[in-house]
Order: C-alpha cells, then sequence, then structure tokens
C-alpha cells in the first residue's frame, strides 16, 4: 500500500481525526488532508513524527516511490 492509503486506513482503523492528527504533528488541517489524498509528499521529518504517532503503522518508508514507480516515471 501507498502512504496516503496507509494513512487512511490508519485514521479509519483509530478513528483519528485530521484536526487532531495534524495538532499532534504540528502541521495545518490542510497538510493532512493533502497527505491522505495522495496530494502532497511529507517532509522526512512529517514522515518520521507521523511514523511515531501511529507507532509504526504509518512507516516513514511507505511514502518512498518504489523502484518500479520510479522506473515508470
Amino acid at each position: 500500500m501507498t502512504g496516503p492509503a496507509v494513512l487512511r486506513a490508519w485514521m479509519a482503523t483509530h478513528n483519528r481525526r485530521s484536526a487532531d492528527l495534524a495538532e499532534e504533528l504540528g502541521v495545518s488541517v490542510s497538510y493532512v488532508s493533502k497527505l491522505r489524498r495522495g496530494r502532497l509528499v511529507p517532509s522526512r521529518t512529517t514522515a518520521i513524527a507521523l511514523e511515531h504517532v501511529s507507532k509504526g503503522a504509518v512507516s516513514a518508508a511507505a511514502w518512498v516511490p518504489s523502484v518500479e514507480d520510479r522506473a515508470a516515471a
């Protein structure tokens, strides 16, 4: 699964609202919304913070494109 899909699944499973996650990460609700929709890739710092907040469920590595994705681009 891609970063956005993993994030959406984790948020749904844990009943997390975008506003709450944004506060925990120190970012705007709009930023979280863009992450969830795949319109934005988080900075390394935010990806690591998200991994920490989710206790590893949303891995920072989930946001790095696979070799196949890079080759297709």
